[in-house]
């Protein structure tokens, strides 16, 4: 099966109509974004995690190198002026793969953010998120993950 749309340039991509509704549901809405891209292999543990985030998040001076203030940094962002936020990560299935069990805290701070900062309305009164997160996996290991964040979900709550 083809792809319903594809690059033409590095600029430019073409998409069929039914495409373009799932892509537009990913897009932030206009105004000042703010772009996060993280690679999972090179966040194995907590302290990578930190970094990555430290870095691609500009975290402040403040921020205190654990999950806890990773969350408060999370669901505050002050110190970034935008209207919204998009963290991408790809080979999302490497994080903490050698800190399994800090996956919860993780996930559960990328929760409470999201939760945070709710919802906005978009065009044709589509529902859309002010912090989004795209985990890039394997096609292999999307199941996993699913399983992964639904725990980290529910022991959140």
């Amino acid at each position: 099966m083809k792809e319903p749309w594809g690059q033409v340039k590095p600029w430019l991509y073409l998409a069929s109509p039914g495409s373009v509704g799932r892509v537009r549901d990913l897009l932030p809405l206009s105004g000042l974004t703010f772009a996060a891209w993280m690679n999972g292999e090179t966040m194995g543990d907590s302290d990578a995690v930190f970094e990555q985030f430290w870095h691609g998040f500009q975290l402040p001076e403040y921020f205190g190198w654990n999950f806890p203030a990773l969350s408060d940094c999370l669901r505050d962002l002050r110190w970034l002026s935008a209207d919204q936020y998009v963290l991408f990560i790809e080979k999302a299935d490497q994080i903490l793969r050698d800190e399994v069990e800090a996956r919860s805290d993780f996930f559960g701070s990328l929760l409470r953010a999201g939760e945070k900062w709710g919802r906005l309305r978009g065009r044709e009164d589509v529902e859309r998120v002010k912090f989004l997160v795209v985990l890039e996996c394997d096609e292999r290991e999307v199941q996993g993950m699913r399983e992964i964040i639904t725990n980290a979900v529910d022991s959140a709550c």
